[in-house]
C-alpha cells in the first residue's frame, strides 16, 4: 500500500502485506490496521520499517490517540486500549457490533461509530457508554451506512453517511428505495 507523507507529491511505499482499514500519524510512526491481518502494525514514517506488529482483534477498522492509550475499533464489537509501542492489549470492553471510526477530541468524550447505522457512540474514559447517536433524518430520508466521521477544529463531528428513503416503493422486478440513496455530510455536537 501507499501512505502520503506530508508532502503530497510524494508517496512511500511498503510491503507489508495486508488489506489497511486506517492509518493514525504521531511523531514519525504509522500506526495502521489490517482488518485482513486482524492486526495493528506500527510502521516507521517512511513506511519502510515495520517496528511492531500485533493480532488485536477480529477486523480491527479505526484508532486514534487518546493520553497514554492508542484506541482500536474493532468490528466485532471490542474497543481496545492499546499500549502504543509494544501494541499489547490494556483494556478491552464491549460496545455494539460493526465499529468504525474513533473519534478524539479534546476534553470531550471519545467518539466510536458504527458502520452499517452511522450511529455515533458517545464513550467515557473508562469505555462505558454515555449516549448514541444518529444524524438525523432529512426530507424523508434515514441515516444509515456511516462512511467516515472526522473532528472539526471545533470539536463539532464532520459524518459522511449514506441517506436512504424512510418507505419501500413495489415494482415490477421487487421492492426498492426510490430515488437511490445518496451521500450526506452532517454536523454533529455531542457532548
Amino acid at each position: 500500500f501507499t501512505v502520503p507523507l506530508d508532502d503530497p507529491s510524494g508517496l512511500v511505499e511498503t510491503h507489508f502485506e495486508g488489506t489497511p482499514a486506517r492509518v493514525f500519524v504521531e511523531g514519525g510512526l504509522l500506526y495502521v490496521t489490517f482488518r485482513d491481518r486482524n492486526s495493528v502494525a506500527l510502521l516507521a514514517a517512511d513506511g519502510s520499517t515495520v517496528i511492531a506488529s500485533r493480532d488485536v482483534c477480529r477486523t480491527p477498522e479505526g484508532l486514534g490517540r487518546d493520553g497514554d492509550d492508542l484506541i482500536v475499533a474493532c468490528r466485532d464489537g471490542r474497543l481496545l486500549s492499546v499500549d502504543p509501542e509494544s501494541l499489547g492489549e490494556r483494556r478491552s470492553v464491549f460496545l455494539d457490533t460493526d465499529l468504525r471510526d474513533v473519534v478524539v477530541r479534546v476534553g470531550k468524550p471519545l467518539v466510536v461509530t458504527r458502520f452499517g447505522t452511522a450511529e455515533l457512540l458517545i464513550v467515557d474514559a473508562e469505555g462505558g457508554l454515555i449516549e448514541r447517536l444518529r444524524p438525523p433524518p432529512e426530507s424523508g430520508r434515514e441515516s444509515r451506512v456511516g462512511w467516515r466521521t472526522i473532528a472539526l477544529p471545533d470539536g463539532t463531528l464532520a459524518v459522511l453517511h449514506q441517506s436512504n428513503r424512510l418507505s419501500l416503493e413495489a415494482g415490477i422486478q421487487g421492492y426498492s428505495s426510490v430515488p437511490p440513496s445518496s451521500r450526506v455530510v452532517s454536523i454533529l455536537n455531542p457532548e
